[in-house]
């Protein structure tokens, strides 16, 4: 694992105790050999770790904090009868072969037909080379995608990061440059195209890439080198008379192998080698072929299966065939295994072809519980059809139906009267999924929340899918698309899972009697995701507003907060405070209403957000200390909580309040707790940590050097998750760090100066780090009323624009930062006044009232107890000593 040594010591440490708490005191002392670290190089080491953790895929540990505990090292829960990975017989000749491939040509696909074993040599030679990337080994299984469209954002999710909704091949290749990985795309042959362009963009944006994939066919992409992957070895005709003989073949060996699972004690004996040898070859050395074949030795005996093979697969002609021919093999393996299975066996092996991916043994009798079935029975069913080698039992406990079987049984349920009703009990199974993760998020850390949910995200995609389209079941969809925004959201999927949202608004268009309050809370959805709703409406159709205007008597307090937050967020995200005052008025409204604690936090969180932009510091630091005080609370799914966690917010808005209020050396610190924090939270979470907290106290501190190291970290993380409105901000930081490193005498960069509602906070803190960038919008809005903390900074600005040029306007310019300064004062805002006392102490100075500017700038001055190496402190010092010598 890349970690520096303090994470190394931390980890260290934590893995002498697995899954018990330790102490964050007892960490940073750790950490520091001896020297504690600071709080927020503990939290960064953290991070780290938890980075490196994810890397090592198959691992599943990972480092929580609890607030009152400290770390934990939780490691996965060992399921109980979980396979470990299977033997890989015969294969190591293609194993060495690609592998060598791979270092050479960057670019190999393994090429075979279906049941030939290219996932099995593909796992194999991932788990060789592992050592040799040092950014990791990334398998991604194409198979359960049905959109073409979605191949970049299942390679996207495989490493770890979102991608936007335009130009995801760019921002893939963005993200791969300087990186040294192997991607595995498994089971191209459905989506060629795709794969190929995808692998042509990270393979062309970075030398250290490699890329594997598996296909039936070649894709055809630039660069691309085949393996074609040969059948399993066989003995010629008559060549092998001894046991010893034949087990020197990889294809018996596989049979045999594959026969002892079946039956315990199976051994291969002398007089069954011909019988075995003339099998294997009559199956043509395919892998899946033999071990279906192999898996019923124990209910046919080596010569009833002979036998019934030979009848089965006479029309197929001798062994030496092509591929065609092969795929024709198989079919007729799964053909003839299929027409052995009992008509209840076969009304579960081709219902089970619902299934996207890996499933529990639960999860398939809940969909396969009918009248037709006994519910103790259906087990039993499933467990045979693993012996039968129609179902895998995979590495983490669950089942697999391996993609060649799930196509053979997707045609049959296509083909039976059961279909519809199958993939209509999946979808509820799915929904009802769903509505179990909501239950339990509350009861589990995260991470392990995830790790139980997120891996039916195929399954969750499918049956909306199939329920939004022409005879689906549009209800069912709709309940569907409710119920899966939140995991989705907290995949970072929620810009996918906007589309399946706005298709259920529409289908909600068509309900007669309309349920407004679905309808508001995905609604409400998108304007937490800062949408606007854009969908052709009918004139029936309402906003979040009017919903709540015309049936708000009936919809409960919790629901009414969703719309609300909803509502408060699309105001906060333009900057217009005194709207959001009138949201978050009625939020608290409801959540006294309704009594529950965590809808009472959620309301003083939209409240103290509120009383700092409007400019009421005091209240909202109160406010956000009681929000922290029981920030332990987790906050139901059902209530769609931020992407931010409050105890990150809240640390943001003292960071910025210390600092106005005139302590910037705690701001700097509540801002660095800040950051800690935000690394165990969401990517939005660190995004909003530097760009709202973070870099405004070091650039009003004038710690420029500073500044630019974080603004790089924010663009980082903001591209890496395609959040492109942190992106847009971390762009702007850095031309305003240019500005001010250029002087007085350079131009504004005019894309610094452009506005809209989107960008209307940024301009009210651009005009607080450099006063060119003051615009009359900004002006405008505070006129308004609709901000107020950085009121006194845009009316000194206004002030010192009046003094330049040669019509300038001395008295007015007097009055706006005497202005500005009663309004800090009134605000608390300690910082605000002395920038202000400090510009009217030079515009006094200037008209010859130098000791009246020296007291006045004195008397702020001296309320200062820290941050004395901050560049405002240091300008008013100057001031006061120029005053002095005049």
């Amino acid at each position: 694992m890349p970690l520096e040594a303090h994470a190394l010591e931390a980890f260290a440490a934590l893995a002498e105790r697995p899954g018990q708490a330790v102490a964050a005191q007892q960490l940073q002392q750790r950490s520091g050999g001896g020297t504690p670290v600071a709080r927020e190089a503990l939290w960064a080491a953290v991070a780290s770790i938890n980075r490196a953790l994810a890397g090592c895929a198959a691992s599943g540990y990972y480092v929580a904090q609890h607030p009152e505990d400290g770390f934990t090292l939780v490691w996965p829960a060992q399921t109980p009868g979980a396979a470990a990975p299977a033997l890989v017989i015969g294969r190591e000749e293609a194993i060495a072969h690609v592998a060598s491939q791979l270092q050479e040509r960057r670019f190999v696909t393994i090429v075979g037909a279906g049941g030939m074993g290219k996932t099995t040599v593909a796992k194999a030679l991932a788990r060789e080379l592992a050592a040799r990337y040092r950014d990791g080994i990334h398998f991604v299984d194409l198979a359960p995608l049905a959109d073409s469209r979605r191949v970049a954002n299942a390679v996207a999710s495989a490493l770890g990061f979102s991608l936007p909704a335009n130009e995801p091949l760019a921002s893939l290749a963005a993200f791969v440059r300087g990186k040294q990985m192997l991607v595995v795309l498994d089971s191209c042959e459905h989506i060629i195209e795709s794969a190929a362009a995808v692998a042509e963009a990270i393979l062309r944006a970075e030398e250290g890439i490699h890329v594997l994939s598996t296909s039936r066919e070649p894709l055809l992409g630039w660069g691309e080198w085949l393996y074609r992957l040969s059948p399993m070895g066989l003995p010629e005709p008559g060549a092998v008379a001894t046991v010893q003989e034949a087990m020197a073949h990889s294809a018996v060996q596989l049979f045999v192998d594959r026969a002892k699972l079946g039956g315990a004690g199976y051994a291969l004996q002398s007089a069954d080698v011909e019988s075995v040898v003339l099998l294997c070859r009559r199956l043509d050395g395919i892998a899946l072929a033999i071990e279906i074949a192999a898996a019923r030795v124990t209910q046919l005996g080596i010569a009833g299966l002979a036998t019934q093979l030979e009848e089965h697969l006479l029309l197929l002609g001798g062994p030496a065939r092509e591929a065609p021919a092969r795929h024709g093999t198989l079919s007729a393996m799964l053909d003839w295994s299929h027409e052995l299975l009992s008509a209840p066996e076969k009304r579960v092996f081709r219902q089970l072809a619902v299934f996207r991916g890996n499933f529990t043994l639960d999860a398939a009798t809940a969909v396969l519980a009918s009248g037709d079935f006994a519910q103790d029975a259906l087990g039993d069913v499933v467990l045979d059809l693993v012996e039968k080698s129609l179902l895998a039992r995979q590495p983490g406990g669950g089942l697999r139906m391996l993609d060649t079987t799930r196509a053979y049984a997707s045609a049959k349920l296509a083909a039976s009267a059961d279909g519809p009703a199958a993939r209509r009990r999946h979808a509820d199974f799915i929904l009802g999924l769903l509505r179990d993760a909501q239950e339990e998020w509350e009861a589990m850390p995260p991470q392990q929340w995830l790790g139980r949910y997120a891996s039916w995200i195929d399954d969750v995609r499918f049956v909306l899918e199939w329920s939004f389209a022409v005879g689906g079941d549009a209800p069912l969809g709709i309940a569907l698309a409710f119920a899966s925004f939140s995991l989705a959201r907290q995949m970072s999927l929620d810009v996918e899972f906007k589309g399946y949202v706005e298709r259920a608004l529409v289908a909600l268009e068509g309900q007669s009697p309309r349920d407004y309050l679905v309808e508001m809370t995905l609604k409400s959805y998108l304007g937490s995701m800062g949408q606007r709703i854009s969908l052709q409406a009918s004139p029936q159709s309402l906003s979040l507003e009017q919903i709540l205007g015309r049936h708000g008597s009936e919809i409960g307090a919790r629901d009414q907060i969703i719309a609300l937050s909803s509502l408060n967020h699309g105001a906060l995200m333009e900057a217009d405070f005194a709207a959001a005052t009138q949201w978050t008025r009625r939020a608290w409204e409801a959540a006294c209403d309704c009594g529950d604690p965590v809808a009472v936090m959620i309301a003083r969180r939209m409240q103290t957000q509120v009383l700092h932009f409007m400019g009421d510091h005091e209240g909202a630091q109160a406010m956000a200390r009681e929000v922290l005080e029981s920030s332990w609370r987790k906050i139901p799914l059902a209530y769609n909580p931020s992407p931010v966690e409050q105890r990150v917010s809240m640390r943001i808005v003292l960071a910025r309040i210390l600092w106005m209020q005139g302590f910037a050396d705690q701001a700097c610190a509540m801002a660095g707790d800040a950051l800690g924090q935000a690394h165990t939270d969401t990517a939005i979470a660190q995004c909003q940590a530097l760009a709202m907290c973070a870099l405004p106290v070091a650039l009003w501190n004038g710690r420029d050097g500073q500044c630019q190291a974080l603004a790089r970290d924010l663009e980082e993380l903001a591209r890496r998750h395609s959040l492109g409105y942190w992106q847009y901000w971390a762009e702007r930081v850095q031309l305003v760090l240019a500005l001010r490193a250029g002087g007085e005498g350079m131009a504004v960069d005019e894309r610094l100066l452009r506005h809209g509602p989107v960008e209307a906070n940024l301009r009210d803190h651009l005009c607080t780090f450099d006063e060119r960038l003051l615009g009359a919008d900004v002006v405008a809005r505070m006129n308004q009323g609709k901000v107020g903390w950085c009121a006194p900074e845009i009316l000194r600005t206004q002030a010192v624009s009046l003094t330049r040029g040669s019509a300038s306007d001395t008295a007015g310019a007097e009055a706006l930062l005497r202005q500005s300064i009663a309004l800090a004062r009134r605000q608390g805002a300690l910082a605000w006044e002395l920038r202000s006392a400090t510009s009217l102490a030079r515009l006094l100075g200037a008209t010859g009232q130098a000791r009246l500017a020296r007291d006045q700038l004195a008397a702020v001055y001296a309320q200062f107890t820290e941050g004395f190496a901050t560049a405002d402190l240091q300008q008013a010092q100057a001031t006061l000593a120029d005053l002095q010598a005049a």
